[in-house]
């Protein structure tokens, strides 16, 4: 065993206290007596305690129907062979692995704790030494992206992590103990951890991951907004209800990869062998399941078949099968007496007292509007466009926009603007939308925003030319010459409560700011939906 130091680069998982034995840790299939039995092999002596699990395969690749299907001669493909790996090791009184090639899918996901990676890079990188991060936005759209500082000077975290829409999956960064460097990379239950060492070193190197995982310790505020829920029975209670809630259609909820990786085709299987062609979206598909639903106890049928059978299939840029069950892939959040919670990645999150109440602050600080704004009736309005052009028939010299969009190139975004729904001579823009669920608002206040970045002053005279056209109204009503703080960005809900959805208010939140930001006056109007 050579003592020469080498650079190390070794993905690492904790697993739950339920492991007993090394085998424990390995997917069924892979277990003695079972028909892909994977002998283990015990590690040197001199190390630790471990084992070794080691399997080799032959794949034929995916695409050689169709290259036969072009060439003029049959072309004989060799098939492709890849080996994968895992050492498990016994920690104290814990068991741990370092998965090598494709060694991760060996494992029993189940067995894993899922928020040590992120949680060991949470507490040993320093905000100032954090060099990327794949983060969570929310705005009218769920966006998973990755940012990387490219540069020796920066600000850490405060670069990368700008606004409180955004949530960190994982984070990258350099930890420094004394003259040893170790880069590390947490992403839920993975633990990458890079840094130049003698083979020695990585077993005391676990023990010191195993003993900052156990240790409570202040965590910074950016990645302790959301507490991750780890009691099973409050686990369960919120599974139900939130089974409960999507059936009685009570719930937003969206279906996408929960981690930050170039995946394409996203479709759902094993739901039902009648599921209609039609539907392409996985959050359609499982919509239609739900209609089709006539068991006695369909919560429980639901959340049965979204842990179990029914899975998100995608394919990555290599043409390999990605498999996840639709309850890891589910997004959503509900409120309770207890809390706010999220539903993300298959683990439940509450939302931090103090970035709800800074929430909270942020909607209650927005000035209400005093127009004189009608009820909405939907015996009378039959829908938003029906509301409006009644409600604009009650504002002396206002004007309906709502069918009214702008196609332009100045800012980037997708398809034409709305300039507004309803505009008033008091420089009053108008944006409108029944609050029925979380999605619709976040449009709402993202519509609001990027009518507000083409309004600005000096950044599309078109734009200003185009609304005071179409409004009828004298030329200086939106000269160039008029300032930002001469317009107001009001914001009407039709809704019969205050209380918006957590992912409204944390969208809310940022477009206020930003919208602020550019100096413009901000409002918002209450309407009762009778």
């Amino acid at each position: 065993m050579s003592s020469d130091k080498h650079t190390y680069n070794i993905a690492i998982r904790l697993h739950k206290t339920a492991v007993r034995k090394y085998e424990d840790v390995l997917r069924t299939v892979y277990k003695k007596g079972e028909s892909s039995y994977i002998p283990p092999v015990t590690i040197d002596p001199s190390l630790g305690h471990g084992k070794v699990y080691i399997i080799s395969k032959k794949t034929t690749p995916q695409w050689t129907s169709l290259l036969n299907d072009f060439a003029k001669n049959r072309v004989t493909i060799p098939d492709n062979s890849y080996s994968k790996a895992l050492i498990v090791l016994k920690i104290k009184n814990r068991f741990m692995s370092i998965s090598l090639g494709y060694g991760d899918s060996l494992l029993n996901d189940s067995m894993v704790v899922d928020d040590f990676g992120k949680m060991i890079a949470a507490k040993k990188v320093n905000n100032n030494m954090v060099n990327g991060v794949n983060t969570m936005t929310i705005s009218d759209s769920i966006v998973q992206s990755s940012k990387q500082i490219v540069g020796n000077s920066s600000n850490g975290v405060a670069s990368l992590i700008q606004s409180n829409s955004e949530f960190p999956n994982s984070i990258a960064g350099l930890y420094r103990n004394g003259s040893t460097e170790t880069l590390l990379e947490g992403s839920g239950a993975l633990l990458k951890a890079k840094r130049n060492m003698k083979l020695t070193e990585i077993i005391p190197d676990l023990k010191f991951y195993l003993d900052a995982y156990l240790q409570k310790g202040t965590i910074s505020d950016w990645i302790s907004r959301l507490k991750k829920i780890s009691s099973k029975s409050d686990r369960d209670k919120l599974n139900t209800k939130l089974a409960d809630q999507i059936i009685n259609k009570n719930l937003d909820f969206g279906i996408a990869w929960p981690e930050y990786t170039d995946l394409k085709d996203l479709n759902i299987t094993g739901l039902s062998a009648n599921l209609p062609d039609s539907l392409n979206t996985p959050a359609s598909q499982l919509k239609w399941y739900i209609n089709q639903l006539t068991t006695p106890h369909p919560a429980e049928t639901l959340l049965n078949k979204i842990k179990t059978s029914a899975h998100v299939i995608a394919y990555d840029s290599y043409g390999q099968e990605r498999k996840m069950t639709v309850y890891r892939c589910l997004l959503a959040e509900f409120n309770s007496k207890t809390g706010r919670y999220l539903l993300f990645n298959g683990n439940w999150f509450e939302v931090s007292n103090a970035f709800y109440n800074e929430l909270q602050s942020t909607l209650g600080s927005v000035p209400v509007s005093t127009l004189p704004l009608p009820e909405f009736k939907k015996s009378r309005d039959k829908d938003e466009s029906g509301y409006n052009s009644y409600a604009t028939k009650q504002l002396a010299g206002a004007v309906e926009l709502h069918r009214n969009n702008y196609n332009q190139s100045v800012i980037h975004t997708r398809g034409s603007i709305e300039p507004a729904d309803i505009i008033t001579r008091q420089k009053e823009f108008l944006y409108v939308k029944k609050g029925n669920s979380s999605s619709v608002l976040s449009h709402l206040f993202m519509q609001g925003y990027v009518s507000a970045q083409l309004l600005s002053q000096g950044v599309d005279s078109n734009f200003r030319n185009t609304i005071t056209k179409d409004a009828s109204y004298p030329a200086s009503f939106l000269d160039i010459s008029v300032p930002n703080n001469k317009i107001t960005i009001v914001f009407v809900i039709i809704r019969n409560n205050r209380n918006l959805p957590l992912f409204s208010m944390i969208t809310f939140a940022k477009v206020v700011h930003d919208i602020k930001v550019m100096n413009f006056q901000v409002q918002i109007a209450w309407v009762k939906d009778k």
